[in-house]
């Protein structure tokens, strides 16, 4: 009995050791920099044009394939310089969209 407690007590802290090492690691074992913790809220007013999809011909329809229409509003935007892309709340149906890394693009979260 008394063993037994003894390796519950060693599994508990190796189990328990570990978990707090992963904390400190990607899950394919390179180390988090400390730059990706640092997370402010952003205000999108100030980063450029918005362009709201639905404003641009995007249906609010979760049975219609919108990709080409809402490629379209990406590229309206990256052809004016770059903006903002948001996309409210809503189930939209698309397939790949493609972003070049100076467009930003705003996901509205669904409401519970």
């Amino acid at each position: 009995m008394k063993y037994k407690s003894i390796k519950l007590v060693i599994l508990f802290i190796v189990a328990f050791g570990a978990q707090l090492t992963a904390q400190d690691l990607f899950p394919d074992g390179t180390p988090i920099p400390d730059w990706f913790r640092k997370n402010e809220l952003t205000d999108i007013k100030k980063l450029g044009k918005q362009y709201r999809i639905t404003a641009h011909g995007v249906k609010m329809d979760s049975n219609l394939v919108q990709t080409q229409a809402i490629q379209s509003v990406i590229d309206k935007a990256a052809a004016a310089g770059g903006g903002v892309i948001i996309i409210p709340r809503g189930v939209f149906l698309s397939g790949n969209l493609f972003l070049n890394q100076a467009r930003i693009c705003t996901l509205k979260r669904p409401q519970p």
